[in-house]
């Protein structure tokens, strides 16, 4: 008996402290059955998702907690998981759409962990709105500080380009200095504004602040049309090289982020090579599976 009253004061004691760090954990924690039926929330998770326990237990957790655009996945991997108990989604950090009680979808981060004899499921899910916030802005403010690295090599071709503008507008207005047929200082006034006004509007596209907008892509295209900012943003030291595959498939990106990410890159490895060098883009298909995911990490 005297061993018994132990042993339950010590199970006693160690459910008040699970209890405890549990209702003290910085991060939602919900605890579902493999179906997906929601049997606890911590405190936190409450918070996070602006609702009542009473209002969750029994509730299907992807149904209230999921975003439209993700439930199919998430409702095919509780499946897997119930029928295997396996998945590629467990232990592993997922960023996710998830979704208030008022409707309203937040990103998040979430590790699934299966346990109790493969019955349960426990989620720990991190709200990270403010991350991504300051995420932005820090591109937001590199992206400032590649348009201030463009001012010089920008300057330098409007430069040029207003002195072949004005020099032949100055022959027309002199006629004893044009030769019979006029309009060739015309055509070259002409095609030296549209250079300047491809110029701008590559600038203005670049500068702009604009909501991400994923969709499918040709990334060639994107490197090609930002490949006369590229060459601007590096010295004459540094040769830019291009090497792009003929049969690339399309990637569902916001193709501004790409343009940032790019121009960030090329003054990046500008500022890594001070006496010169050799800048290489170049772009293949890969096949991104378990067996190699992690190489591809950052």
């Amino acid at each position: 008996m005297i061993v018994a009253i132990r042993d339950l004061r010590a199970l006693r004691q160690s459910e008040d402290l699970n209890t405890a760090i549990l209702n003290g954990a910085l991060t939602g924690i919900v605890t579902t059955t493999v179906d997906g039926t929601i049997l606890d929330l911590n405190p936190f998770a409450l918070k996070i998702f602006q609702c009542s326990r009473e209002e969750m237990i029994n509730e299907n957790v992807v149904d209230v907690f999921m975003s439209q655009s993700i439930r199919k996945q998430a409702r095919g991997a509780l499946a897997e998981i119930k029928k295997t108990s396996a998945s590629s989604m467990l232990g592993k950090t997922l960023n996710i759409e998830a979704c208030r009680l008022d409707g309203s979808v937040f990103p998040a981060e979430l590790i699934l962990t299966l346990h109790q004899n493969r019955q349960l499921l426990t989620g720990v899910l991190r709200d990270v709105s403010e991350e991504k916030i300051a995420e932005r802005a820090l591109r937001r403010a590199q992206k400032m500080e590649a348009i201030g690295q463009l001012t010089g090599g920008i300057a330098h071709d409007f430069t040029n380009i207003l002195g072949i503008i004005i020099g032949n507008l100055e022959f027309l207005m002199r006629p004893e200095l044009i030769s019979s047929n006029p309009k060739e200082h015309l055509d070259v006034a002409y095609k030296a504004a549209m250079r300047a006004t491809a110029l701008t509007k590559q600038l203005l596209n670049f500068a702009r602040t604009k909501p991400a907008d994923a969709k499918p892509t040709d990334v060639n295209a994107v490197i090609s049309g930002i490949s006369n900012l590229l060459a601007r943003s590096v010295t004459q030291q540094v040769a830019m090289r291009y090497k792009l595959s003929e049969d690339l498939w399309l990637a569902n990106i916001d193709p501004g982020d790409l343009e940032d990410s790019l121009l960030n890159l090329a003054i990046n490895a500008r500022d890594a090579m001070e006496s010169g060098g050799e800048l290489a883009i170049s772009t293949t298909n890969k096949i991104i599976d378990a067996s190699n995911e992690d190489s591809y990490r950052s």
